[in-house]
């Protein structure tokens, strides 16, 4: 009985190690086009995965959260809008206007709690 015992235990906390390792952020995000608001989608991501959001005749946004060594959160951007691409890394909460054309885009994200 000691040995399936101490094998479940074992197991357990390697469970709890992985699972600490992995946090899930719930990204809030809104988009605007031209000063206009055009979405206020929310996303949940785990740390180190990517993500992404699609406004469709509009951007399309990839993203990977982070968390840094002082606490912040850090947020790693695809932007593509009409065939233009940035990639920003950015701490949130953030906010970020590109003009990549006659249009312009807005992105301003943050931590839901």
């Amino acid at each position: 009985m000691k040995a399936v015992t101490m094998a479940f235990a074992a197991a357990l906390l390697v469970g709890t190690s992985v699972s600490a390792q992995t946090t899930a952020r719930r990204l809030h995000f809104e988009l605007y086009r031209n000063d206009q608001l055009v979405g206020t989608p929310e996303v949940t991501v785990n740390d180190g995965a990517q993500g992404s959001l699609s406004i469709p005749n509009f951007v399309n946004v990839a993203f990977t959260p982070r968390s840094a060594a002082n606490g912040d959160v850090r947020l790693a951007l695809t932007v593509t809008y009409e065939g233009h691409t940035i990639r920003p890394e950015v701490t949130l909460p953030a906010q970020l206007k590109w003009k990549p054309s006659s249009d312009s885009v807005e992105l301003k994200v943050s931590l839901v709690p």
